[in-house]
């Protein structure tokens, strides 16, 4: 038996691939990594074969059997490139599996389902789904991206299809659940709830390490507020940094000396920079920083309250946020 999984990110240390990363470690543990394939697409501006081989550094060691396909975002070339993206698929699963049996399949609802999808029922093999998201999402937030509306209408019909289809499906939410199930009348269709888990080695409270950490950072007179996590629209980037301003204009400001330490992507610094000095946050009031996923949890646990905001939509109704029991865990309110 050869479980495929199949699965698409471009980033290491993110909530996504850490889940990801949990089901891979799970499979491989039961199964053994000799009976298990790991297909990670990654979908990239510029050249992405830059960021398969930064993935495979980061994974190969404790994953033999993982390969890393590099595709350019379907949303620069429209329609046209997502078929040849998904075709591209198809033909790798086509000669690398052509004599393999008793093959089982596991994917994301990802544009990488279609082919995944095509190719089970070609092959009569069994196809299990993770989800940990709605398309109404991709319509809703990624509209200014510039992507087609017949490009929506695909993801939509790939959810109602690869789903409808799928021998198995596996939610991070009973809610989620709930929605789907309601939705596209999937009720006669195996599911489990797995919610995201969070690695308590990495994260965890340890007050003697905490006050190591506050005192070479030099917050031990401070009160830090901190945020851990991508700058996509629905993660309220702009209601944060406002809320923060607002806290740093109250009487008890002075006394507490608030610094609100906000790590994410290098690449969205100069638009959150722009945000933060339009509030008018100095350096010594707010700092922009990267980490390594290691070193994530450090900065949780030195931390005195952390932020997370979530639109009222689809997706964060039926969600399971990774970072939201990575701040529980540090000890964050």
């Amino acid at each position: 038996m050869k479980i495929v999984l199949v699965s698409q990110t471009n980033m290491s240390g993110v909530g996504h691939t850490t889940r990801l990363l949990q089901f891979a470690r799970h499979f491989q543990s039961v199964f053994g990594s000799d009976n298990l394939d790991w297909i990670c697409i990654v979908p990239g501006r510029g050249i992405p074969i830059l960021k398969c081989l930064s993935l495979r550094k980061i994974f190969k060691k404790e994953f033999p059997n993982a390969h890393f396909i590099p595709m350019i975002s379907p949303s620069i070339f429209g329609i046209l490139y997502n078929f040849i993206s998904q075709l591209t698929l198809f033909v790798y699963l086509f000669f690398r599996y052509f004599k393999k049996k008793d093959l089982i399949f596991w994917s994301e609802l990802t544009q990488s389902a279609w082919p995944i999808l095509i190719y089970q029922r070609w092959r009569r093999a069994p196809l299990f789904v993770n989800i940990h998201g709605t398309a109404d999402e991709i319509i809703q937030f990624r509209k200014r991206s510039g992507r087609s509306e017949r490009l929506y209408k695909l993801d939509v019909l790939r959810e109602e299809r690869v789903l409808a289809n799928s021998d198995g499906l596996i939610y991070v939410s009973e809610r989620m659940k709930t929605i789907f199930e309601d939705r596209y009348h999937l009720s006669h269709i195996q599911s489990s709830v797995i919610p995201c888990c969070v690695d308590n080695k990495k994260f965890n409270w340890n007050e003697a390490l905490r006050d190591q950490t506050r005192a070479a950072l030099g917050w031990s007179d401070r009160f830090v507020f901190i945020y851990a996590g991508g700058t996509s629209e629905w993660q309220c980037v702009d209601e944060i940094l406002g809320l923060y301003a607002e806290l740093t204009q109250l009487p008890e400001s002075k006394s507490i000396k608030p610094l609100l330490y906000f790590m994410t992507w290098s690449a969205s610094f100069k638009e959150i920079q722009l945000k933060s000095k339009k509030l008018g946050l100095n350096e010594n009031q707010f700092k922009l920083m990267t980490a390594r996923q290691s070193e994530v949890g450090r900065y949780l646990r030195a931390a005195d309250s952390g932020f997370i905001l979530r639109r009222a939509v689809t997706t964060n109704q039926v969600s399971c946020p990774t970072k939201a029991g990575e701040y529980l865990l540090s000890g964050l309110p």
